[in-house]
């Protein structure tokens, strides 16, 4: 597994009291600025490294957290393991149907319309 992925699995106990609020979370111990800053630095690494890898479809994967907030709720420790699985699915799916569907000259149009309204769909 990356780094990133099981970085974020050993902090889901600090994820889960961060979802209490920030007065709540910093009652039980939790360095807030120290989480934030790792969790900002470590995600933003990953995103880029996974973007410069595999080009602008590794921004599909940026819903895969929201639909599964959704289905399976805002417990960490079913979350993390569910965006792993669920996101190299979907990534997969959209990537064959990129290549199946549409012309090679019009993929990138496709993928980011069509994810775009899937995306506000669900994040309304």
């Amino acid at each position: 597994m990356p780094p990133t992925v099981t970085d974020d699995a050993g902090h889901a106990a600090l994820f889960k009291r961060l979802t209490l609020g920030e007065s709540e979370a910093g009652h039980l111990g939790v360095d807030i600025e120290r989480v934030k800053l790792q969790v900002i630095v470590v995600t933003a690494l990953a995103i880029g490294a996974a973007v410069s890898v595999v080009g602008i479809i590794g921004f599909v994967g940026l819903i895969v957290p929201h639909l599964l907030r959704i289905s399976v709720g805002a417990d960490h420790r079913f979350l993390m393991p569910g965006c792993v699985l669920l996101g190299s699915s979907l990534l997969l799916c959209a990537d064959l149907i990129a290549r199946c569907c549409a012309c090679r000259t019009a993929n990138w149009y496709c993928d980011g319309f069509t994810w775009c309204a899937i995306f506000l769909v669900v994040a309304d």
